[in-house]
This record gives C-alpha cells, sequence and structure tokens, in this order.
C-alpha cells in the first residue's frame, strides 16, 4: 500500500491520504480532482491502482484471515 500511495501522490488529478494508526492496521483514501492536464489518464491509473490494490488485498484476507481483513468504505458525490 505504501508503494501506491506514493506512486498515487505523484499523479496529476489524484488526492491520496493514508496511515497506520496502530500496528496491524492501515488505511488510504483517494480522490479524483480531475484538475490538470493529465486528469482523464490519472483516472484511468487510479482505477487500475485501485484494482490492483483490491485484488491483492482480498487474496491475503481470503488466505489468513485470522490476520486480515479488507473493508471498503466508499462515498457517493452527488
Amino acid at each position: 500500500m505504501r508503494t501506491a500511495l506514493g506512486v498515487l501522490s505523484g499523479r496529476e488529478g489524484v488526492v491520496v491520504r493514508g496511515g497506520a494508526p496502530e500496528p496491524g492496521s492501515l488505511w488510504m483514501e483517494a480522490d479524483y480532482t480531475a484538475e490538470g492536464s493529465n486528469a482523464l489518464h490519472s483516472r484511468e491509473f487510479l482505477s487500475a491502482t485501485g484494482v490492483f490494490l483490491l485484488e491483492g488485498l482480498k487474496s491475503v484476507a481470503q488466505e489468513y484471515p485470522e490476520n486480515c481483513r479488507v473493508i471498503i468504505r466508499t462515498l457517493r458525490r452527488i
């Protein structure tokens, strides 16, 4: 996740935040702002990165359910 945060933070049109408030707990948020000359490409990149992360984390949670849990919260904008 740290690598994904680092890569996404350098993308125009994407704002990311993340943290590790305690051992064993990680969180990440990503917002698409649609700003910048490469905004459309950044949106596609954000989507692909999200799919990659979700598949990887779900796989770990499935293999080690006692050690990993994936919680996804989404905000819908009107």
